[in-house]
This record gives C-alpha cells, structure tokens and sequence, in this order.
C-alpha cells in the first residue's frame, strides 16, 4: 500500500517541478455558498480544471493553494471570485477568499476539504500569517486512511512534507452579512470536542509531543479519518 502511495506522489514531485499541477477535467460540480452545500444544491459544469499554485506565487501574494481554470471566461471568473466549493472527480475543494481567522484572511485561491458529517468541513490550508515551508522530513501513517481519502490527498497532489506544515480547519457556518466566514482551527482546543467520548483516541493525538507536529493536517486528520469523522 504505502509503495503505492510513494508513486503516487512521486509523480505529482515531478510535476511539481514545473511548478503547477493540474487535474484534468473530469465530473465538475459547484455550490454558491455554504447553505447550498449543506442542502446539495450543486450545479455541474463542463471543462473546468484545478490548478495548483507554485510555492513562490504562494509566498508572493499570500494565497491558498488552488485556482480554478475553465474554457469559459465567465465560468472562470465565478469559480475562482464567487463560489464556495467545487467537486472534481469526488476531490472537493472549497474557495478561502472569504475566510477569516482570528481576524486574518486567507486570500485568494481554494483547499482540498473533506466533509464533516452533513454540515461542516475540515479545509487543508497553510497556517494563516505563515507561508515558509519548513522541510520536517517524512511524515507516517497515511497508510491507514482510506483509498477515497488518499484518493482525495494524491489527486490535489498534496505531499507528506505539505500536510505536515499546514493545519485543519473547521467551517460550520454561512459567511456573515460584512461577507466574511469565520474559521476555527482544528488543534488542541477543538479536538476534545470533535472526539467526544472517543477517549481512546484524543489520548492518541496528544501523545505527539511536538504542538505543532501535533497541530498539523496530517496527525488531525489521521486522528479525525480514525473516528469516522471525515470523508
């Protein structure tokens, strides 16, 4: 399985390198806003791909991950400034131009997501106020996830390395009349509640020592995919 796993990513490394990858077009749907993905209310959309940005465009203008691209102009332009998430080939990517963290915003661009029951979400996306990449070496356990949920993680061409510099973070809300969405990060102050009497496995996710390696998208959502909450 892990050897599976390790071409996988070997060959978005690769592209990588080029500095973009793309996930060509496939079964595309879209939502508005949040109360619209909550209810399932998708539209479909033909020739739309998911573009992920470089490190440098990353660093320069402080951007989330992904940008949509689709041979129609104006579908474009809706995607990537107005609407709150799009499905491609069940990989669902959720837009973080209104997010807000504590009161600082993610800018433009999109996340890989993954549901959380039938009414929030857990984002993948670099901690907000950061954008270094810090080389903390090979990350383990993915090989206990799913193969929809690695299916997902391959296919946004996110490596080990990327999900052990950024965080989860929950969204359960529509965005508020000034048209900006609060987030909360999924660390040490929510994993208690997420959990609930799953005893077992919060005590799982604080043995990691390290806070930040702790804090990181992929020891939560290892412990989150182990309790059945993500998918």
């Amino acid at each position: 399985m892990r050897n599976t796993i390790s071409k996988i990513w070997l060959t978005f490394a690769l592209l990588l390198l080029g500095g973009l990858v793309m996930t060509m077009n496939g079964q595309v749907r879209y939502c508005m806003n949040y109360t619209e993905f909550v209810k399932g209310q998708w539209k479909t959309a033909e020739h739309v791909s998911v573009v992920k940005k470089n490190e440098a465009m990353k660093r320069i203008v402080q951007s989330s991950d992904y940008q949509m691209e689709a041979d129609d102009e104006a579908l474009k332009k809706l995607l990537n400034k107005k609407a709150f998430a799009v499905e491609i080939d069940h990989t669902l990517y959720v837009n973080c131009r209104s997010f807000r963290h504590q009161g600082v915003r993610f800018g433009a661009g999109y996340a890989v997501a993954f549901r959380m029951g039938n009414d929030k979400l857990c984002v993948v996306n670099r901690k907000v106020g950061t954008s270094t990449l810090i080389e903390t070496g090979v990350v383990t356990g993915l090989t206990s996830f799913t193969p929809l949920v690695v299916g997902a993680i391959a296919s946004a061409g996110l490596t080990e390395v990327q999900l052990a510099n950024q965080v989860c973070y929950m969204v359960d809300s529509e965005a508020g009349s000034n048209g900006k969405t609060k987030v909360t990060q999924i660390g040490d102050l929510l994993m208690p509640e997420l959990l609930g009497n799953q005893k077992a496995l919060l005590e799982k996710y604080h043995a990691v020592g390290d806070k930040r390696t702790r804090q990181s998208a992929m020891n939560v959502l290892a412990v989150l995919h182990e309790a059945k909450l993500i998918k």
